[in-house]
């Protein structure tokens, strides 16, 4: 899958990297807090979604991630990639 960077205005800036097996994917999320590792990395049709847990002092965080694209995936190409090969 490689690699994205993304920075929302008013937010600390993070990188995926990521590998995709399948509808499965694992890899890290790295900002200038630290790395954590992708955990239930998930793609079903139009939905990703992961988890990273963060820790600030003595407290362990889990944040959860879900986004809906504009592109159906099945696994390994978007559907429309796939029609076009036919």
């Amino acid at each position: 899958m490689g690699r994205h960077d993304q920075r929302a205005p008013g937010h600390r800036q993070s990188v995926l990297t990521l590998t995709q097996n399948g509808t499965t994917f694992s890899g890290t999320m790295a900002s200038e807090m630290g790395t954590a590792e992708v955990a239930n990395g998930a793609i079903d049709g139009r939905r990703v979604s992961w988890a990273i847990t963060i820790q600030a002092a003595e407290i362990r965080y889990r944040i959860s991630y879900l986004y809906k694209t504009q592109a159906k995936y099945d696994g390994t190409q978007r559907r429309e990639e796939q029609r076009r090969q036919r």
